[in-house]
């Protein structure tokens, strides 16, 4: 059986998360759903030189998150796991109060009904107290709140480096051991 699982890309800064775990997604042959919010194209433009149409062929299926014509494939397919990176603030409020419209809500819905793996890479700071309980009330839901925070254990020498170790964490989540990265002893 082949895992099939969703990507979302929201606006906040930090879209290359997404792509690394799209790149890894499609490296492993997993069958990847991309959605992508009106924001990230703003924030992928200003943050990165990647070419958005390389992105949007990687992945198995590509959606902009108002895409609800869309729709139907998003509730109607079992999905394994679920990555939202960078996940924004505005996003992780709609999720937890059930106020967002678009194509990666109702992935979150889809994936919180069939109890599955749903991963945040959250991106803010500094963190305010609605920011936390947002964090907080996304994991009583028994969403993976993950900000990518770098581990300096592993005395990184490239942003690669860095990368890799918050992509691999991904991965364990999603039950995928990709032993790329130094884990802590």
């Amino acid at each position: 059986m082949k895992i099939k699982i969703i990507i979302g890309i929201s606006g906040a800064s930090g879209t290359i998360y997404g792509i690394k775990v799209l790149e890894t997604a499609v490296n492993l042959g997993i069958e990847t759903h991309l959605i992508v919010t009106r924001g990230a194209l703003n924030t992928f433009k200003t943050e990165i030189d990647y070419n958005f149409a390389k992105l949007q062929s990687l992945a198995t299926n590509f959606y902009f998150d108002e895409d609800f014509t869309s729709l139907t494939k998003i509730r109607n397919t079992k999905f394994d796991g679920m990555v939202i990176a960078p996940c924004s603030m505005k996003t992780l409020g709609g999720i937890v109060t059930g106020n967002l419209k678009g194509l990666i809500y109702e992935a979150v819905n889809n994936l919180l009904k069939n109890k599955r793996k749903i991963i945040l890479l959250v991106r803010e700071t500094p963190l305010n107290q609605i920011h936390m309980q947002n964090m907080e009330k996304a994991a009583g839901m028994g969403i993976i709140v993950m900000p990518p925070v770098p581990a300096f254990y592993i005395k990184p020498e490239t942003l690669e480096e860095i990368l890799n170790q918050t992509i691999g964490r991904v991965f364990d989540h999603l039950g995928i051991d990709l032993n790329n990265f130094k884990r802590w002893e």
